[in-house]
């Protein structure tokens, strides 16, 4: 026991000392969030910094420590090796912290959290007995607040931290929207759909892209899903990822019967657990259908999509979908800006003669505006498909506001009582 509890100060001292003497990276590029500003809001709580593996949550840590300065914090990752996996090294941790920073109150900077066993019951002993503030983060949406652990309830407050927008692209590639032509924003929108906007990918060289795509991929199926949920049909789970990869829509018999095809015998259930376990960790997202009725809800097939559009680009057959990628990053946005808005939800639409609308913008029952998104450029007419699918929704739905995302084809017009507005997705998405 004594030996123990010597390696765990030891370790700790290390890690601290580590931590003083280590520069921080420098910030070229400021983005969202600000998570200073929470360090002020008048109630204190625990600040859950979520989102997809390498998506930014580090570096939005580590900006903090910039801004408040180092002597004030302490940031560790624990999901390094090194670390003793139980929470007697996190008090060891705070302990040795305490006595080597001379302060009573320090900011904990607790990355990928959930690698600790039980860290939540230390995280609230700490949180209501001490003024320490605690950030933590993860790769798993077991830190949102929709997830979170009973003790932690109305105690935290989740900050989601998505691949870059593309205004935060555009400033990473030093080319400012409002000095941009329309010939370049269309050059640069390509761009940002092909690759995305996780941001090492975004910064690095052309031919080394898809490389990091290949590392990030490898690293997320094998520690957030292989290794997390402890799931020994590695396969099975590859050859899911593949099929939803080569899709758009899906139901939980679609893809077991799918699996079957490639000789990978899934269950109903086990596909269900497998697909909450890649939403838990943020890499897919299922969007369902329009239906007041929940139970009917569930009976439809499901629309999904992905962290980031290039997971398609690099490993779907939809590679060269323009429109798929176009709509990949509205679905982004749409999600991005109801966050943190209450009751707001979104959704698709589909009638029985397989006539769809892309996006159903809900504020509870209440339908307020209706998106779709097509390939069309400058010159071409609209596919009549495109309108009738949008006023016929407007009718089923009670909706007026209609809006048509494009790639440059800009314009208004009126269809019967509705008026169809045209806008080209480069300007949306820098708006």
């Amino acid at each position: 026991m004594f030996h123990r509890a010597l390696f765990m100060r030891q370790l700790s001292e290390k890690m601290i000392k580590e931590w003083i003497n280590q520069p921080l990276p420098e910030v070229f590029y400021p983005r969202e969030p600000d998570l200073a500003k929470y360090l002020d809001i008048g109630v204190k709580k625990i600040v859950a910094v979520t989102g997809f593996r390498r998506v930014g949550k580090t570096f939005a840590l580590l900006n903090l420590a910039r801004q408040i300065g180092k002597d004030s914090c302490l940031y560790v990752n624990l999901e390094s090796e090194r670390i003793p996996r139980n929470v007697g090294f996190l008090s060891s941790l705070l302990d040795t912290a305490e006595e080597l920073f001379n302060k009573k109150d320090l900011v904990l900077l607790l990355d990928e959290v959930q690698s600790i066993p039980d860290w939540y019951l230390w995280v609230n002993r700490i949180n209501e007995t001490t003024g320490h503030r605690i950030f933590i983060s993860g790769s798993s949406s077991k830190l949102s607040s929709a997830e979170l652990p009973t003790q932690l309830r109305g105690r935290s407050l989740e900050v989601r931290v998505t691949p870059l927008t593309f205004l935060e692209f555009l400033t990473f590639k030093k080319a400012p929207a409002a000095l941009l032509t329309d010939a370049d924003k269309k050059r640069l929108l390509r761009e940002y759909l092909t690759y995305g906007g996780l941001p090492e990918i975004v910064l690095a060289q052309e031919g080394v892209k898809y490389l990091i795509v290949d590392e990030y991929y490898k690293t997320f199926v094998q520690r957030d899903v292989l290794d997390r949920y402890k799931i020994r049909n590695d396969q099975g789970l590859r050859d899911l990822m593949l099929v939803l990869l080569n899709s758009n829509y899906y139901t939980l018999n679609s893809l077991s019967k799918s699996l079957k095809t490639v000789q990978n015998q899934l269950g109903k259930a086990t596909v269900s657990r497998y697909m909450h376990y890649l939403e838990q960790s943020f890499f897919v997202n299922s969007l369902y259908v329009n239906n007041k009725s929940v139970k009917n809800r569930l009976k439809v097939e499901r629309k999904h999509y992905f962290v980031d559009g290039v997971f398609i680009s690099k490993f779907s057959s939809f590679s060269q979908n323009i429109g798929r990628l176009m709509e990949h990053a509205v679905f982004s946005r749409i999600q991005k800006d109801l966050f943190h808005e209450s009751g707001k939800e979104v959704f698709y639409w589909k009638d029985s003669a397989h006539r769809e609308v892309d996006f159903v913008l809900r504020d509870r029952e209440q339908v307020q505006k209706l998106i779709q998104v097509s390939y069309l450029v400058e010159g071409q007419a609209v596919p009549e498909r495109e309108i009738i699918a949008l006023v016929k929704a407007c009718k089923e739905l009670g909706c007026r506001e209609t809006l048509l995302l494009t790639w440059d084809l800009d314009q208004e017009f009126k269809y019967g009582e509705y008026n169809i507005t045209l806008v080209p997705l480069f300007k949306w998405l820098a708006d």
